[in-house]
Parts: C-alpha cells; sequence; structure tokens
C-alpha cells in the first residue's frame, strides 16, 4: 500500500497566517501607494516615509486585522478547494483537469473573499490609518474593535463595502494561487527533475504567486480604493471611471510592491502549507488492484497467469523504471494482484514491487504500460479509511 498525506480543511487559515506575519509590512507599504491620488512616491520611499514619521512598528499597523483576514478569507478558500480536490483525487481518475482546478478555484476564492470582506475592510483602514491627519484618524484598536465599530456608526452594509470587488479579486487571485500551484507542482513533478520537496514547492509556488498579482492587480486598485473611501465614489463603476481618468497605468499602481508582497506571501503559505501536510496531515493508504483475466484462446492458467503478470508486465516495467531513476534508490510498494479464472473465480497475491517515486507515480507508469500493450488487464486505485 501506498501513503498518502492530505491536508486538513483548516491548514490553510494557519498557513496563510503565517505568511502575513512575515509581509505584513509589504501589503502595508502597497495600500499606501496605492490610495495616492498621484504619483508621488515608490515603494522604497514610501517605506522610509512610514519609518520616519511613526517608527518601525508602523509598518506591522494592521497586523491583528490582516490575521483576521486570513483566519476568515483565506482559510475559506482553502478548505473549500483542497477538500473538494482531494475527494476527487482518491478517485482513480487521476489528477484532476486544469480547468476543473480554475473553476474551483474561483468558486473558492469568490465565497472566501465575500466572507472575509468585513476584515479586509478593516484591515485597508487600520493600514492607511497614519495617512489620514490626526482628526480624520478612525484609531481602531484591533481588528474586532474596527468591525464592531463600523458595524455601530456605518451599519452592517459598511462592513462589505466593495464585496463586489473582493470577491472577484479573490476568484482570480486564488484561480493563480491555488490552480496555478497544483498545475506548476505537477508539471515540474512530471519532468522528472524534481521530487516532491521543498524546492517544488518553492518553485511552483513562485510561479503562482506571479500568475496571481498579474491577475489580480487591476481589481486589487479598485477594491482598495473603495474600502479606504469617505463617500465619495457612488459605487464600482463610479471608482472604476474616476480611477481610469488617471491613466491606465492608474490600474497597475503598486503593482511591484504587490508582486513584491503576494510572491514571497504565497511562497511562505505554500512551503507552510506542505510542512504541515507532511508532519500533521490526515494519513491515507491506497492500494492498487490489477484485474488479470486468463486469455480463453491460450488457456492460461491461474499460475500461468501470475507467469504471464510477471514476466509481460512487471518485469520490463521494473527494469525501466530502474533505468529512469538512474542513482535515485528504489521505493517499493505493495501490489495487491486478483487473478480471475474464466468463471470470474480467484484468487489473491501480493508482493514488493518498484515504485519511482521521483518520476511518475506507480499507478500512472503502470497504466501506461498496460495501455501501449494492451494486455488484458484493468486497473483500480481503492482508498482506505484514514489512519
Amino acid at each position: 500500500m501506498t501513503e498518502k498525506r492530505m491536508s486538513r480543511w483548516y491548514f490553510g487559515g494557519i498557513a496563510s497566517c503565517g505568511a502575513a506575519c512575515c509581509t505584513h509590512p509589504l501589503d502595508l507599504v502597497k495600500v499606501h501607494l496605492q490610495t495616492q491620488q498621484e504619483v508621488k512616491m515608490r515603494m522604497v520611499g514610501m517605506a522610509m516615509h512610514v519609518v520616519k514619521n511613526d517608527g518601525v512598528l508602523a509598518l506591522y499597523n494592521g497586523l491583528s486585522a490582516s490575521l483576521c483576514r486570513q483566519m476568515s478569507y483565506s482559510l475559506t478558500r482553502f478548505a473549500i478547494y483542497e477538500t473538494v480536490r482531494d475527494m476527487m483525487g482518491s478517485s482513480s481518475q487521476g489528477p484532476m483537469p486544469f480547468y476543473q482546478k480554475v473553476l474551483l478555484g474561483a468558486f473558492g476564492g469568490f465565497t472566501g473573499g465575500f466572507i472575509g470582506t468585513p476584515a479586509d475592510m478593516v484591515n485597508v483602514r487600520m493600514q492607511n490609518d497614519m495617512k489620514l491627519p490626526a482628526e480624520q484618524r478612525r484609531n481602531y484598536k484591533h481588528a474586532l474593535d474596527g468591525l464592531f465599530r463600523v458595524w455601530r456608526e456605518e451599519g452592517t452594509r459598511k462592513l462589505f463595502s466593495g464585496a463586489t470587488m473582493a470577491s472577484s479579486r479573490g476568484a482570480l487571485v486564488t484561480v493563480g494561487q491555488l490552480a496555478c500551484y497544483d498545475q506548476a507542482k505537477q508539471l515540474v513533478l512530471g519532468t522528472g527533475l524534481l521530487g516532491d520537496n521543498i524546492i517544488t514547492h518553492f518553485l511552483s509556488s513562485f510561479i503562482a504567486g506571479g500568475c496571481a498579482t498579474f491577475l489580480c492587480q487591476p481589481l486589487d486598485v479598485i477594491k482598495t480604493r473603495l474600502m479606504n473611501s469617505k463617500g465619495e465614489y457612488r459605487g464600482v463603476m463610479h471608482c472604476l471611471t474616476e480611477t481610469a481618468k488617471l491613466g491606465p497605468l492608474a490600474f497597475y499602481k503598486g503593482l511591484v510592491p504587490a508582486g513584491i508582497r503576494l510572491i514571497p506571501h504565497t511562497v511562505l503559505t505554500f512551503v507552510f502549507l506542505e510542512q504541515l501536510k507532511k508532519y500533521f496531515g490526515i494519513r491515507f493508504h491506497f492500494s492498487t488492484l490489477l484485474n488479470l483475466r486468463a486469455d480463453k484462446t491460450r488457456e492460461d492458467t491461474r499460475n500461468g497467469a501470475l507467469f504471464h503478470l510477471e514476466r509481460e508486465i512487471i518485469s520490463p516495467l521494473t527494469g525501466k523504471m530502474r533505468r529512469e531513476s538512474k542513482s535515485q534508490p528504489p521505493q517499493f510498494s505493495d501490489l495487491n494482484i486478483v487473478l480471475l479464472g474464466n468463471r470470474g473465480a480467484g484468487r489473491s497475491a501480493s508482493g514488493n514491487t518498484f515504485l519511482g517515486g521521483e518520476r511518475k507515480t506507480f499507478k500512472e507508469e503502470l497504466s501506461e504500460f498496460i495501455s501501449v500493450a494492451s494486455l488484458p488487464v484493468t486497473m483500480e486505485t481503492h482508498l482506505t479509511s484514514p489512519l
């Protein structure tokens, strides 16, 4: 049997919180740049301006709201995406097609974006508060205080100000992060050059972070302006029109700091997530079942069928995978074989069979080998109860 670890539904929220603690200063600088009416400062200049006026700790203004956002927005989208993906992947159908990953990521991100809108709005306000004159500052003590005061002073509807943009952005960034990460990881592993290790996780998440930044930056600018407004925008279209008057590049204002913030955040999130899954994930066992039906015309006996299986399938496939793995030490997995006679009666046998862990999985290699050789064999994968 092959053991596999599956992520728990809340791991995405925990991993995102860990990443947010590391990248919060970059997020704060990004918000300051996006809320400028005219381009006056660049990234480094804005960071130095914040430190000079309010001190180093000011770079962590709004951290409680950022963590609250991750535990609502990120937890929801990761829980939806990973739970559904793992359920579908546990069948014998193999990895999900990319378009299904995109659709699932969009749905999870849209839902998470809507649920996380109140915390996201408070996060933007707390980060931007220091830019305002002293008499206009909101001075929220922490995220919960901010949520309560917005509800009490501005009403429930204001808590979901910019929810349309936040949900749309959530869908795009989740497609860029989760769907692209899964696809990039699948492609990297498919090359056979790297195994399922931290280097693969870093490379795949770096690609995903770049995709997410490019997809969501225009919506991120609109969302930030709406959430930080004091009534100057009548709605999404009005905000869109006013931003467009500043020129097309206004939609990509803060692109570099957004990338510098989002790419490290994506990398850290998935590195933390993979480590959580590796050490604390749910353990499942997979067993590969081969059904070899005796060929009536050849009058194979059950013992002959077993010999046929060993000679025609196992030995050549083992040799092929040993050659391709080069210096990599072999890994072994139990192969459960059911031999069926002409009337369907059968017996079982099991043994250790080579598994190319650094290249394709044994199931993929075996399925491809059987298909090419046109052998009278069918294969099924069975998911046992979690340990």
